[in-house]
């Protein structure tokens, strides 16, 4: 890819010569988190992809990470790079994502020319729920229950207490609960009786959880999670404490190839 050819803008924008014109641009404050790229079977497929320097790791193709044999090349004077993805038509359809962020992602064709363009955002903000089209609903129950029982309140409205797995998620949860009068409430997080070990309803991995000081504790009695409103930290309690609850019904998510 040659870097010493630049065009002119009255604003950032990543762009492709394609077919001896110019595709169109995805201005930088017009790009998003989520993309659907779609692949011919009669010609050869790339992804080209703009996003900043220090975001390069959190992109994915469907549930793989991005591999780290593509090579990215920075623009000269912006905190952005850009790579080439080679695509195998026989994934006809693909989702590709940022964990944290938002980039600019277009689809080229080579066949006897190029040609190509952006490829369609699904989704603008990210969330930390992979490609969902919504974040989801989530419900602040004002009764105080037990634990199990403010469970089986949520499977109630088909949904389960909220598993607070990952920052971005946890953050927008503050969000909803900002301006109650609650102090503390039930979240779908739970010490296993035979593992002894901490994990959410949703089954994700525990990497993100923000406990509290000295949390969990290890009191036989303390083998549920509760979250404390004003500062968003978990503590573990006694699954007969009375509490509100919140709980969450997720999006709708975009199928991954």
């Amino acid at each position: 890819m040659d870097t010493s050819l630049y065009i002119q803008a009255p604003m950032p924008v990543s762009i492709s010569l394609l077919d001896f014109g110019v595709m169109a641009l995805i201005p930088v404050e017009r790009f998003s988190t989520c993309y659907l790229v779609h692949t011919f079977s009669w010609t050869q497929n790339f992804l080209l992809i703009v996003v900043k320097t220090a975001d390069k790791e959190g992109i994915r193709l469907g549930e793989q990470p991005l591999t780290s044999g593509v090579t990215w090349v920075q623009v000269k004077n912006s905190d952005y790079s850009v790579a080439l993805v080679d695509l195998r038509y026989s994934d006809m359809h693909r989702v590709v994502w940022h964990l944290t962020s938002k980039m600019g992602v277009y689809i080229i064709g080579k066949h006897s020319s190029l040609f190509g363009s952006p490829a369609l955002s699904l989704k603008v903000e990210p969330d930390g729920r992979k490609c969902r089209l919504y974040v989801g609903v989530l419900d602040l129950v004002q009764e105080e229950k037990s634990w199990a029982d403010a469970q089986a309140h949520c499977r109630n409205l088909n949904s389960q207490l909220a598993s607070l797995d990952g920052e971005e998620f946890l953050l927008y949860a503050g969000r909803e609960l900002n301006g109650t009068q609650q102090s503390a409430v039930w979240v779908g997080l739970r010490k296993g009786i035979l593992s002894e070990k901490w994990g959410w309803l949703n089954r994700e991995p525990m990497e993100y959880t923000k406990w509290g000081s000295g949390q969990p504790n290890s009191s036989l009695y303390a083998q549920c999670g509760m979250m404390s409103v004003e500062n968003l930290t978990c503590s573990a309690v006694s699954c007969c404490d009375q509490l509100p609850s919140i709980c969450f019904e997720p999006g709708r998510e975009v199928p991954f190839p």
